[in-house]
Order: C-alpha cells, then sequence, then structure tokens
C-alpha cells in the first residue's frame, strides 16, 4: 500500500475525550504534484468513548479505501501512470463532490478527492 510514514494515524489524547482527537493522513494532491497533510476530527462530536473509537475505526478504514482506490486532492485531473492521459475529474472520471464525506455515512471529513482511475473500465 502506502509507506508507513503515508499511512491513516489516530491521535486519540491517550483516551482523553476533553482533548482534541484527529487522524492524520497523507494524500497526493495534484496541484502540487506532492503529497499533502489533511485531518478528519468529526469523531470529537461523539460523547462516548465507545462511539468515538468506533467512529475512528469505521473512518481510518474509509480513508484507506479512498486512497487505495487512486483518490487525490487537487483541482489538476490526475494523470494514469505511464499514459500521460488525464483520468478522473473533468476527463470523463467521476468527482466527489470536493469531499469525502459526501460518499461517507455522514463523517466530517477533510478528505478531497477525485478519482485517479476512470471507474467505468
Amino acid at each position: 500500500m502506502f509507506s508507513p510514514e503515508y499511512e491513516p494515524r489516530l491521535f486519540d489524547a491517550d483516551g482523553d475525550m476533553s482533548k482534541r482527537w484527529y487522524i492524520d493522513y497523507r494524500i497526493w494532491n495534484t496541484d502540487k504534484q506532492g503529497f499533502v497533510r489533511k485531518q478528519y476530527t468529526g469523531m470529537n462530536k461523539y460523547t462516548t468513548l465507545r462511539d468515538q473509537r468506533r467512529v475512528c475505526k469505521e473512518k481510518i478504514a474509509e480513508i484507506r479505501q479512498l486512497l487505495d482506490e487512486g483518490y487525490t486532492a487537487g483541482k489538476t485531473p490526475a494523470r494514469e501512470p505511464g499514459t500521460g492521459s488525464a483520468q478522473g475529474h473533468g476527463a470523463g472520471g467521476r468527482r466527489v463532490g470536493g469531499v469525502a464525506q459526501n460518499r461517507s455515512r455522514g463523517g466530517h471529513g477533510a478528505l478531497a478527492c477525485g478519482p485517479a482511475q476512470n471507474p467505468g473500465e
């Protein structure tokens, strides 16, 4: 998949719910042609430790799946490796409405994305 430093990681303040929890991850930005750091903080609205941990586990799995599917940040269309042809948003692919929460179960994501591959293939 990705090198360990690019894997989504949970920072849970050692279980202290009075502090801010977040999931930190890196995603390829097609405009900058490099990885950018993103954070998801939607789990902080839950009031029980059990709910917060459940949401974190689900969100990390969702972020991993989106990254595995080739989702990227940025407005420049992603290019398929070795072809030079644009794929994804703007070139016959689908664009996910700006953030992953539009595809998810109502999270408060910061994952701005579009697929790097054409899903119709």
